[in-house]
């Protein structure tokens, strides 16, 4: 029987989520029962060895060479010594084999919750990382239409960019920056982009030097006179040179 492969923990035992997901500790039996098996595998192989001396006695009586003494009981000790043992290694051996299979079973169901919680958390941060960018969009689109009709119509108008043209299909995938830039261009908006400067993403797309992000080329401080000025027409398109270049 194969050894059963290793199996990987790569969750702290601290904290409770994580110790649910992580791959169960062997089971102890299952090593006591391996040394059982080769145990077994021993005895078998010594009765076996027993029972060749016993042939060996008596071809040697047959042959004169001995005296003659009926080998009969010293055969019949070993083969019930050794009939006992391969029982008990079946036994051993199914045992074994369902303790490992269980043991597969609970560290597969592991591994799923695992890769279960790894793809929410991926698909909650996309989920967020949309309602930022709707967020900031509705938020630039108040600042320029005051009058509720007005800024309905430039709402509906950005959500038939996103649902039906094909130039947008790909909004979700780029930075915020890059995305509000991109659609605001489109809805003929100029944001004032120090409006988002302190914003956790924001932050993250300046010192990540995120491209195609207006945040990455160096924006002034927030609160700066000339920070609209300076990066109203910002064109993700034709970024200006990062600052580092």
């Amino acid at each position: 029987m194969p050894p059963l492969a290793d199996h990987d923990c790569a969750v702290a035992p601290d904290d409770p989520q994580d110790r649910a997901g992580e791959d169960p500790v062997l089971d102890p039996t299952i090593e006591c029962a391996e040394r059982h098996r080769r145990m077994l595998q021993r005895l078998l192989d010594i009765s076996m060895t027993l029972a060749e001396s016993v042939e060996q006695e008596a071809l040697a009586q047959k042959a004169g060479d001995q005296p003659a003494v009926d080998p009969t009981l010293k055969l019949s000790r070993v083969s019930r010594c050794m009939r006992l043992t391969m029982a008990l290694e079946m036994k051993t051996c199914e045992a074994l084999r369902l303790r490992k299979a269980g043991f597969a079973v609970e560290c597969e169901g592991r591994r799923r919750a695992r890769a279960d919680r790894a793809r929410h958390a991926v698909e909650a941060k996309e989920i967020m990382r949309e309602q930022t960018l709707f967020d900031v969009m509705h938020d630039a689109i108040r600042a320029e239409n005051p009058d509720r009709k007005d800024r309905e119509a430039v709402e509906t108008e950005m959500y038939e960019l996103l649902n039906e043209d094909e130039d947008y299909e790909d909004i979700h995938d780029l930075p915020i920056g890059e995305a509000v830039a991109r659609l605001c261009k489109a809805l003929n908006l100029t944001p004032d982009w120090n409006r988002w400067a302190a914003e956790d993403w924001a932050i993250e797309e300046a010192e990540t030097g995120a491209e195609g992000s207006p945040y990455a080329v160096g924006l002034p401080a927030a609160g700066s006179d000339d920070g609209a000025e300076a990066l109203n027409g910002f064109d993700p398109q034709h970024p200006p040179p990062h600052p580092s270049s």
